[in-house]
């Protein structure tokens, strides 16, 4: 229980400090806004898989090795 709520409020953080870092580069662009608002939230989506992905793998491994032993 409390790693799934650890790993929620850690991804609520993160999502958070990128959307903060968004409207910084929002209001310093001078540049097309829809079209950075739209690249950096899917390299958000991207990243953001990729990370789920790593986790579910070592969880798995770390379950293997957990029954194994």
């Amino acid at each position: 229980g409390s790693f799934i709520r650890m790993f929620m409020v850690s991804t609520v953080l993160k999502f958070f400090v990128y959307i903060g870092i968004l409207f910084g580069f929002l209001l310093l662009s001078t540049e097309n806004k829809s079209v950075l608002a739209v690249h950096f939230l899917a390299y958000y989506m991207l990243f953001s898989s990729l990370e789920v992905g790593m986790l579910y793998s070592e969880l798995a491994r770390r379950k293997k090795v957990h029954t194994k032993g």
